[in-house]
């Protein structure tokens, strides 16, 4: 499996820096041409799979060749058109990533785009000499009309799901633009234009596990029990690895009533490890349900482990020790939780119980 990783990663590698050329000319078109229409979070980039497939990977690759040629040509005549195109190879390559992160990515032309603004200057100024005033009317209607598409371009990142719209319709075929926007419209309690954009992502990916589970939980909320079930059934299928997919199948079975089937499901997932607390604390609930109190106990004390705060984990983890008559150690994590959450009643009440018996005792 892990041979497995390492060669993929280096599959994904070479597939970036094959498409590395195509990318830099993009880059500088989008510095000539920055229009609010070609600007986006993420851009839906063609791969290059050779120097041939496609046939722009070899044309870009031979035109960035020729311009570097062209800048060690003119060193000594034109330093400054030579600067800035060995300034743009360089802060491009220092803001780009050997890792297989986004292939473009608008944020990296930060430092690039000061040595393009320097040659846009000189090359203007040149232009217009013994026209100075033309110079600076065009000047100033470029800054104009450049700071008008960035007030319009920041305008779409004012709200997290008319950034993703935007996202969406420039990239109509990218799941992760649709799963996104879902994601910003259930943030808002748009719960329908969520579905609809989890949906869309199916269509664009089937496997992906977490739109699958993302429609159950929306399918859950509604009170539609089975068809929940058969999602995240299908998430868990779809991402074997990942442990919420049956916690959350789990979580429904046992608020449902069948707590002997949703241990079961946990039963199948036994070799999976939660990385959260929250996700450990549901399957020390379903354990405690089923009253398989010491996996109970184990999952309540990694969530505490995880999250020393987390005044639920307390109670519950209270809640078994009292039942097994071990007063003491109940009394504390009672004791917790109403510290943690001083307005948690069960936690008061617990308390109260707890604090008679050891007085009696």
């Amino acid at each position: 499996m892990a041979g497995r990783r390492r060669t993929l990663a280096v599959a994904g590698l070479a597939l970036a820096v094959a498409a590395a050329p195509v990318a830099l000319v993009f880059y500088l078109s989008l510095l000539a041409l920055p229009l609010p229409a070609r600007l986006n979070l993420t851009h839906a980039f063609p791969i290059s799979r050779s120097l041939l497939d496609p046939i722009s990977t070899i044309a870009s690759g031979s035109f960035l060749i020729a311009l570097l040629a062209l800048a060690l040509a003119l060193r000594k005549r034109e330093r400054l058109l030579s600067f800035t195109i060995l300034w743009f190879f360089l802060t491009t390559f220092l803001e780009s990533s050997i890792f297989p992160l986004e292939l473009v990515f608008e944020h990296r032309l930060y430092l690039p785009m000061f040595g393009f603004a320097l040659l846009a200057t000189d090359v203007m100024w040149r232009l217009g000499r013994g026209h100075r005033g033309a110079v600076l009317l065009i000047g100033s209607v470029v800054i104009a009309t450049l700071g008008c598409a960035s007030y319009l371009r920041n305008a779409v990142w004012t709200d997290a799901v008319v950034l993703w719209t935007d996202v969406a319709h420039k990239n109509p075929r990218d799941g992760r633009a649709h799963y996104n926007l879902a994601l910003a419209y259930e943030a808002q309690g748009l719960v329908e234009e969520s579905e609809r954009q989890y949906e869309r992502v199916l269509e664009l990916d089937p496997s992906s596990a977490g739109a699958v589970n993302a429609l159950g939980m929306i399918y859950e909320a509604r009170g539609e029990v089975q068809r929940a079930l058969d999602r995240y059934t299908e998430a868990a299928r779809l991402a074997p690895n990942f442990v919420r997919y049956p916690i959350n199948r789990a979580l429904l079975l046992a608020r449902t009533g069948r707590v002997g089937e949703a241990n079961r499901v946990l039963d199948g997932a036994a070799d999976l490890e939660p990385d959260y607390a929250r996700d450990h604390f549901a399957i020390g609930y379903i354990r405690e349900l089923g009253r398989r109190f010491e996996e109970a106990k184990h999952h309540y004390q990694r969530a505490l482990d995880l999250e020393p705060e987390y005044a639920d984990a307390h109670f519950r983890l209270a809640s078994v020790l009292a039942l097994e008559g071990r007063i003491t150690q109940a009394l504390h994590h009672s004791l917790e939780t109403t510290r943690i959450d001083p307005r948690h009643a069960e936690a008061r009440r617990l308390t109260q119980i707890l604090l008679r018996g050891t007085l009696q005792r």
